[in-house]
């Protein structure tokens, strides 16, 4: 399966023009800090910095810095986190990371993944492989010779084509909300419920019919933690203290639910944070 024709023509610019765009989606992301129409001060771009951009490859390549020590911007909102669905086309593993090479259909982006020390040969067998679609959750960076690269704090299989279509949409959503602000309102092509989780709306169902009470404890205290609101996330320590369960049973906990896509790891295996 490969991306056709069609989506490279019609997405491959970028999204430039953005014609047509009004009344694409509703003013959820707006609430998030994201359109520049409504004056939010600096606590809505400390909060639109927190939360994962759905973007596009591209958007990831033509993303802009002040400085070098600046975040990234993409249509002039800094972003810290992203995501985006693509097609695995290569995969080169060393000793404490795997780079994954992915296409969208816009552009091809190399995502690194640093694999458990403790379980390497594990994660690599379960990780994607070629021809794979996956769900990429992770920090933009530069590296050698500023080449732009994904720190991949997720690395999801997506097995619903269905997922590959919600996320080229959702991005684009969000590109028409963030750069024609006044073109809101009408008929919603997305769902009214979406937010900036780049999560299809099916995977959510988990937590309310197939968690387990610890599982969903472990959510709410995520949802309600001041930690979530930084890059660190919440460090599985203080979710069991204030889940009040072993941090080993807590771990166990969130190495499922970051298999579910649900959260992912931040600065490292024992931080995460909602998708």
């Amino acid at each position: 399966m490969s991306y056709d024709t069609s989506y490279n023509s019609n997405y491959g610019g970028g999204f430039g023009g953005g014609g047509g765009g009004g009344g694409f989606v509703s003013n959820n992301y707006g609430s998030d800090g994201m359109s520049n129409s409504q004056g939010g001060g600096d606590r809505s771009i400390s909060e639109s910095k927190s939360r994962v951009r759905p973007v596009t490859i591209k958007q990831i390549l033509d993303a802009s810095q002040a400085h070098p020590d600046s975040e990234y911007s993409v249509d002039g909102v800094d972003v810290s986190t992203v995501t985006f669905v693509g097609m695995v086309r290569n995969v080169l593993n060393q000793t404490t990371n795997s780079t994954y090479r992915i296409e969208d259909g816009t552009g091809t982006i190399e995502v690194r993944k640093f694999v458990s020390a403790d379980r390497p040969d594990s994660d690599r067998i379960q990780g994607p492989q070629m021809g794979d679609y996956v769900r990429v959750i992770g920090e933009l960076k530069a590296f050698f010779n500023n080449k732009r690269q994904v720190n991949g704090n997720l690395i999801r299989k997506v097995t619903d084509y269905n997922e590959v279509i919600y996320a080229q949409l959702e991005a684009l959503a969000l590109h028409l909300q963030t750069v024609h602000p006044e073109r809101q309102g009408g008929a919603g092509g997305v769902h009214e419920e979406t937010k900036m989780t780049g999560i299809q709306p099916s995977t959510r169902s988990y937590t309310n019919e197939n968690l387990t009470s610890l599982q969903r404890k472990v959510l709410d205290t995520l949802s309600t933690a001041a930690e979530q609101a930084s890059n660190e996330g919440v460090n599985i320590h203080v979710i069991a203290q204030r889940v009040g369960a072993n941090p080993n049973t807590i771990q166990e906990a969130c190495e499922y639910l970051s298999e579910l896509g649900l959260i992912y790891t931040t600065i490292d295996y024992d931080h995460y944070k909602l998708t």
